[in-house]
């Protein structure tokens, strides 16, 4: 049921009320129906609420991955060009500076 139609149904019910129409036995449920249309109502947004904040923060979450991925691929591609291999006992691999930064953030990862 619409907002607008809800709306609609209340102010008859109002309207029906105030102008002393007795509803007779039917006065309580439809006062229980319009009450339940409005939590089916609020719940109904809280629902497409719920779903748009997660869709953003689906978004985001994305994004993050993305930068991540760029970051590790730069870090990456900085540890592979200053790896300095001159000179080493065999197995042994020597590092720039920043080539050990690099190395180290990556195994953070």
């Amino acid at each position: 049921m619409s907002k607008e139609r809800l709306e609609e149904i209340k102010a008859q019910y109002h309207l029906l009320t105030r102008n002393g129409y007795d509803l007779g036995a039917w006065d309580e449920p439809f006062s229980w129906l319009i009450e339940q249309a409005e939590q089916v109502q609020y719940w109904s947004d809280m629902a497409r609420w719920q779903n748009d904040e997660k869709f953003k923060l689906d978004q985001h979450c994305f994004k993050l991955e993305q930068q991540n991925k760029r970051y590790r691929e730069a870090l990456e591609e900085i540890m592979h060009t200053e790896t300095v291999t001159t000179s080493l006992v065999r197995g042994q691999v020597a590092y720039t500076f920043s080539g050990h930064i690099a190395r180290k953030a990556l195994e953070d990862f």
